[in-house]
């Protein structure tokens, strides 16, 4: 699976939405919650995601 580099602004729903991921933002935020951590909505540049 890629694990692309995200750019600022870029939120879970944004990246589920532009990649057509099954589940949407939850089943992402799920899949990451460790590198994203508490807030679903704050993701830094550089953090590398798991699709």
């Amino acid at each position: 699976m890629a694990t692309p580099t995200w750019c600022a602004p870029a939120t879970p729903c944004r990246i589920a939405e532009a990649r057509n991921l099954a589940g949407g933002w939850q089943a992402l935020y799920e899949r990451n919650r460790r590198v994203v951590g508490a807030d679903p909505g704050l993701i830094f540049p550089g953090q590398k995601l798991s699709l």
